[in-house]
């Protein structure tokens, strides 16, 4: 971490102090007024606490999860028990879902109708289109046909096409990221957006706020705004709050409805393998045109919306997306997965990947932490010789 990394993390760090204290001082306050009636808050906080364990232990949840509220509030009742009604049980996703579905509503867009394609999935392999439509119907994304997709096997492939993309914008370019970060990647693109936003095309970028802490600040936001560059972070790191944990980890630029870019890849030169202290950075993306690209889309104004009042009008992206290439033979279903749906969707998925397989199941990620039950379909796979 350099030392102009650092300064950013401890001016980030000053200005949360004062507002942390305020509310820490505020909890005391509430404490004190509380402890007149503190035997009988106890007592009451020990049958609930009892009450969460049965309930807990009835939940579909992962095992590992549930294990650790029911270490938490066995160990200690009350604390246990005050802590699972601030962050337990989704709580902590409550106000981003108020968010987006508040967002929702200045969004006058429809997404396509999946239906089709899953049928036609259905006929050539009737379970895979079982899962297929369990995802579509848990997130309300649907399949639909790829008209074409590109894949990068390292981030400088996807830099390169990157930059020819952005050259070709007209109307708009949306850009999401965990990471952003000062450096030939990030500022070559942003140089092309700043062009392109002087000839009058709406650029807006959205940023994590806690996954750029110690890489990118309020101060380069404004100055992205300086060159005609929307610019927001995503669940901004102002209090410690419940809700700190919900991070966007999400990486899509859209450009013109024409074409989406997706997979694991930051806008930070180590992806690109420049200034990386651990050698060669390992990390894919992809690129996709046709009706795939409104799912993106809707996705990146869903999150925009929930968290700018600059509102991204209806008139910018309304009209049909554009077709590019020759037309392809699959399909794709874009969609994300988030604290506010009932069920781990992805996890679900690969779990039923994993139990139908026969020969091969291949998996690529940065972030091997397995579950019980995806852990089990491993093992269970290997077992049966896939």
């Amino acid at each position: 971490m350099t030392w102009n990394n650092v300064k950013k993390i401890a001016g980030r760090v000053v200005a949360v102090i004062v507002p942390v204290a305020m509310q820490f001082l505020w909890y005391l306050l509430i404490l004190k007024w509380l402890s007149k009636a503190a035997g009988l808050l106890s007592i009451v906080l020990t049958v609930l606490s009892f009450l969460f364990v049965l309930y807990i232990n009835t939940k579909r949840e992962e095992s590992s999860y549930k294990t650790l509220w029911l270490i938490v509030i066995l160990t200690f009742p009350v604390l246990g028990a005050v802590m699972y009604i601030i962050f337990g049980n989704n709580n902590t996703a409550k106000k981003l879902e108020k968010n987006i579905t508040k967002a929702r509503l200045h969004m006058d867009y429809e997404l396509p109708d999946g239906e089709k394609c899953i049928g036609e999935l259905e006929r050539e392999d009737k379970r895979l289109a079982q899962s297929v439509k369990r995802i579509s119907d848990a997130t309300g994304f649907p399949m639909v046909k790829l008209d074409s997709a590109e894949y990068f096997s390292v981030g400088e492939e996807m830099f390169a096409d990157m930059c020819k993309e952005l050259e070709k914008a007209e109307k708009y370019i949306f850009a999401e990221y965990f990471i952003l970060q000062n450096g030939k990647f990030l500022n070559t693109l942003v140089d092309i957006m700043a062009r392109k936003a002087a000839q009058g095309v709406d650029v807006r970028i959205m940023y994590d706020d806690l996954g750029s802490i110690a890489t990118y600040s309020l101060a380069d936001a404004l100055k992205l705004g300086e060159k005609g560059i929307k610019c927001v972070p995503f669940n901004p790191f102002l209090f410690i709050k419940s809700q700190l944990n919900n991070r966007d980890h999400r990486k899509i630029m859209v450009v013109d409805g024409r074409v989406a870019y997706s997979g694991g890849i930051n806008l930070s030169d180590e992806y690109i393998n420049i200034g990386s202290k651990y050698g060669h950075w390992k990390d894919i993306g992809f690129k996709i045109t046709g009706e795939g690209v409104k799912s993106y889309t809707y996705m990146f104004m869903e999150f925009w919306n929930a968290f700018s009042n600059d509102m991204i009008p209806h008139d910018l992206v309304g009209e049909s997306f554009k077709k590019e290439g020759k037309g392809g033979d699959g399909y794709v279903l874009p969609y994300y997965d988030s604290p506010m749906t009932d069920e781990n969707v992805s996890n679900t998925f690969f779990s039923e990947i994993l139990y139908a397989a026969s020969d091969y199941v291949w998996f690529y990620t940065p972030y091997l932490m397995l579950g019980d039950s995806l852990f089990d379909a491993f093992i269970r796979a290997a077992k049966r010789g896939v």
